[in-house]
């Protein structure tokens, strides 16, 4: 009889392994502090195709009793999904005890799982306030240059009417939860108008222009540079014809219909989280336009950390003196094991970016790093934000 050479075995086992995934049920019980109404639903919404792609009615959970509810799901072994709990919309999706937006709940899929979630309390239950919260001249812009068309936001400091100057710009994204707290998406801003107002009537800084840009429905296409696993689709890679669009498109209407400086060195560009990422991507890509970053709690796993390999080997792109804030809060994440990895992954590329800062490019200027407290929210880039814009406008 012939012999298969064990090697031959061994590969053949490997290769079987890979092409049939092992999958797994994974059980979640949901308790809420408070009963749920007899007419409502829960849902599972995350990032894989069996909780819909984010879709905020995802997967029904069971009623098990008013404040307990179940369900359960076929993932694969090893499988990291983020997740969130909803009443069906993201007007409902799940909030702390005090009302503020939570981190996405992140697991990693072993065999067997059951996780036990608890909810607090529910966006609804936190309205928005009924009057703008905004600070200083807003004036709001339907731009149909791009597709889908949506709202720039363009925030002029107090002396731009009393005055012929021109000023320097920053280009925010996620423009609806940038000044307004009856605008944003979780009921929490940056607040960057009553920030910026108060740093330049001290003369921390100097007067200038935000225009910040609304996200749309192809959020997570647009802000990402590299595609990545959705469940069982990729879903990304947009945003170079996204960033060219603020480039060649937005840019030059903000410079025709407003006093602006429009060199690099006063054209800036910032963002959080997938905004983050997408600004990390902006000022090397297009380092002729921008000349400095703030880019707070980038998603840097995305595309498995492609965003670090691509910088380490575009770094040359940043050819002039280019000031970038990179930031990263210590409890980021839905587990104090996630939250760890994830500071883990932001130290590695802090000291990464500052290895080419020091060895191979000085056009490249750091500061920004790591908030052992900071959470992923709003309210937490806010309290950063004086910082990042000294930093980059100095």
């Amino acid at each position: 009889m012939r012999c298969i050479p064990l090697f031959v075995v061994s590969t053949l086992l490997c290769l079987a392994s890979s092409l049939l995934a092992e999958t797994t049920e994974v059980k979640f019980v949901v308790n809420t502090s408070r009963p749920v109404a007899k007419d409502d639903t829960l849902y599972l919404a995350g990032g894989t195709a069996i909780l819909r792609n984010w879709n905020p009615n995802g997967l029904a959970l069971t009623r098990t009793a008013d404040t307990s509810f179940e369900g359960v799901v076929v993932l694969e072994v090893g499988e990291n999904i983020e997740f969130k709990i909803t009443r069906g919309t993201w007007e409902t999706v799940e909030r702390d005890a005090d009302g503020n937006d939570i981190a996405n709940r992140a697991i990693t899929v072993k065999t067997g799982d059951e996780h036990v979630v608890v909810v607090e309390s529910w966006g609804d239950e936190h309205p928005k306030p009924d009057r703008s919260t905004v600070v200083g001249t807003l004036e709001v812009h339907r731009i149909t240059s791009i597709e889908p068309p949506r709202l720039v936001r363009v925030w002029l400091p107090a002396s731009y009417h009393d005055t012929t100057k021109s000023y320097p710009v920053l280009y925010m994204l996620d423009g609806q939860n940038v000044f307004d707290r009856a605008t944003s998406a979780i009921g929490q801003e940056w607040g960057v108008d009553e920030t910026l107002t108060e740093l330049i009537e001290s003369n921390a800084v100097q007067p200038m222009i935000v225009v910040a840009v609304d996200n749309s429905s192809r959020r997570i296409d647009e802000y990402t540079s590299i595609s990545d696993e959705d469940g069982r689709r990729k879903r990304g890679g947009m945003a170079d014809p996204f960033a060219k669009w603020i480039v060649e498109k937005l840019k030059p209407q903000i410079d025709l219909e407003y006093r602006t400086l429009g060199d690099r060195e006063t054209t800036w560009i910032g963002g959080s989280s997938l905004g983050g990422l997408f600004t990390l991507y902006s000022v090397v890509q297009y380092n002729d336009t921008f000349g400095g970053a703030i880019a707070m709690s980038p998603s840097l796993a995305w595309g498995n950390e492609g965003i670090v390999s691509w910088i380490e080997s575009s770094q040359t792109l940043v050819t002039k003196p280019t000031r970038v804030w990179v930031d990263f809060g210590g409890r980021e994440g839905a587990t104090e094991i996630a939250a760890r990895g994830n500071q883990e992954r932001f130290q590695r590329f802090q000291k990464m970016l500052n290895a080419i800062a020091q060895n191979q490019n000085p056009n490249l200027l750091l500061d920004g790093g790591l908030f052992p407290e900071a959470v992923h929210q709003e309210s937490a880039w806010r309290e950063r934000f004086a910082d990042a814009i000294q930093f980059i406008a100095e």
